[in-house]
């Protein structure tokens, strides 16, 4: 299996007398100077002057000040990065920072470690001298005379920290292990805040301690947080914490909005055959999407993206049952399967379209209208589920049918499915799909949160609870603000999961766990809570601050 390293930068030691220390940078030995701003530390990662430390290492680096966007460039690896967005683009592949770009007293400020690594360069810190040190093409690291390793000064050396885990996430049985290189002697440990809280690594040889973490069933739903290791040599301790977060994903896709809807019949003879997909983990794997149509695989004949899959038959399926059937396969390895059916009717002109103009934001008092195109003299009624019941649709002129609905002040309407039932003058009955959702392209409202109550107090696992649109979704990200033995600041996330929305407008999510911080005082949890809607709009958030 491919496997991927990610090695740390960001230190923090139960020292403090260097806190008020200039932080210093060296490639290779040769130390960098800076003009004006010069490196700062934020969250906890070192961010430097885009120019100097960059071009130092071979870069070709620019800034495009109308776009705020920073490129970099070294070999055949490719860089972009926006000021303030979390985002980068590695080869055109995204990639999370902890800590984005940003502008200082007027000068660029990118986050070291990350353009470091990416571009080819082993990145180390150290503490006692608050020093960067980068190191390209195998050299060596610069010895510290002020930070002897026999471990005689205040703090305790550790040369660096690193993680291999499966590429494209965890699950169940997935298998993290856990490298750190250090002063000898000592006793190590890792706590992964979301996922494990104390994972023991053994001294394997000299200054070398070595460990591994299982994921087991009961590991929390959460994405999981950056794993943070421990170095104890006597009285004197010191923590790393590793730049990526650990991902657990062990939830297979949700397969959703099928077209045609199952069992249902349609009048077209080459109908558009859909469904979309989401996978609240790594991802789903759009090479692994695979469809067919009774029995053939008509995948390559498909529109396949990274949240749906649609085709249309070449030629006019034979009246009849169908069978359709969608395998979608996440990074992970996560597979869903779903399988459904429906009858093409003997006419496929019966019914030529059905529309609605009521797409974008729907507000009480709003006059929604439905128009339908088919066969002479039939009955025709809209409904949207739950909302909307068998509104009639008058023919307004021959084969032209008509209705309109005025929203009233206790409707709630986002991305609804509207559909038609059609009975022709010789009693056919279709069940017809508008091609328009009602509201799809709304902005959700704000979502409102039931329980627990703001400031509550929590155990070690707690269940949320609120309401939103109905069928919509809700984004729930839980960060923590810490003070390691009262003294260092210290702030991350421990995650984020997905929950529906019923179709009542409750939700409610699964027992999340909340990890305590080892080492932390006056823990602080903030809860994040955003309604998700189409087209990336999302609502205004909803936030709960708890404690333990």
């Amino acid at each position: 299996m491919r496997r991927v390293m990610l090695t740390t930068l960001a230190t923090v030691a139960l020292a403090t007398t260097g806190a008020a220390q200039t932080i210093r940078v060296t490639v290779n030995g040769d130390p960098v100077t800076f003009n004006g701003v010069g490196p700062q530390s934020v969250g906890g990662r070192i961010l430097v002057p885009l120019r100097g430390v960059m071009e130092k290492l071979g870069a070709y680096v620019g800034f495009d000040g109308p776009s705020k966007t920073v490129t970099a460039n070294r070999g055949d690896v490719d860089l972009t990065l926006i000021l303030g967005e979390r985002t980068a683009r590695l080869n055109g592949r995204a990639v999370t920072l902890d800590v984005p770009a940003q502008q200082v007293r007027g000068s660029t400020l990118v986050p070291l470690r990350f353009m470091g690594e990416a571009l080819g360069a082993q990145v180390l810190w150290d503490a006692p001298s608050m020093t960067v040190q980068i190191l390209t093409d195998g050299a060596s690291p610069t010895p510290n005379p002020d930070n002897p390793t026999s471990g005689g000064g205040n703090t305790v050396d550790i040369d660096n920290f690193s993680i291999e885990a499966p590429t494209g996430g965890l699950k169940v049985g997935s298998i993290v292990r856990f490298l750190l290189r250090g002063e000898p002697g000592g006793v190590a440990n890792v706590q992964v805040p979301g996922l494990a809280d104390r994972i023991p690594l053994r001294e394997v040889s000299r200054g070398r301690y070595e460990g591994e973490y299982r994921v087991t069933a009961n590991s929390s739903g959460l994405s999981g947080g950056a794993a943070i290791a421990s170095l104890k040599v006597g009285s004197r301790e010191r923590l790393i914490q590793s730049s990526e977060n650990v991902r657990v994903d062990s939830n297979m896709p949700v397969i959703e909005d099928l077209v045609p809807a199952t069992n249902t019949r349609t009048a077209q003879n080459r109908p558009n055959i859909s469904a979309s997909y989401i996978d609240e983990g790594t991802g789903v794997d759009r090479a692994q999407v695979k469809l067919t149509l009774d029995g053939d695989d008509v995948t390559r004949s498909a529109n396949v993206t990274d949240r749906f899959v649609s085709y249309r038959p070449e030629k006019a399926l034979k009246a009849g049952k169908h069978e359709v059937v969608l395998t979608v396969r996440d990074r992970t390895g996560n597979v869903a399967k779903q399988t459904w059916s429906f009858t093409v009717g003997n006419q496929a002109d019966v019914v030529r379209a059905f529309n609605t103009d009521g797409t974008g934001d729907v507000r009480p008092g709003d006059v929604i209208s439905f128009t339908l195109v088919g066969d002479p003299g039939a009955t025709v009624v809209a409904n949207v589920k739950g909302k909307i019941k068998n509104l009639p649709l008058r023919e307004t002129r021959p084969g032209e049918y008509t209705g309109q609905y005025t929203v009233r002040s206790n409707d709630q309407f986002f991305n609804d499915k509207v559909t038609a039932r059609f009975k022709s003058k010789d009693g056919e009955v279709y069940n017809v799909d508008a091609t328009e959702r009602l509201a799809a392209n709304a902005r959700p409202k704000a979502p409102s949160i039931t329980s627990p109550a703001d400031g509550a107090t929590i155990g070690d696992s707690v269940t949320f609870k609120g309401k939103a649109a109905p069928g919509s979704k809700v984004r729930i990200q839980v960060a923590y603000k810490t003070s390691l033995f009262g003294v260092v600041p210290q702030n991350g996330s421990l995650g984020e999961t997905t929950v529906d929305v019923k179709e009542d407008g409750t939700f409610t999510s699964g027992a999340i766990e909340i990890s305590s911080i080892r080492n932390g005082k006056n823990t602080v949890y903030t809860v994040t809570f955003t309604v998700l809607g189409n087209g990336g709009r999302e609502s205004d958030s909803e936030t709960l601050t708890l404690k333990k």
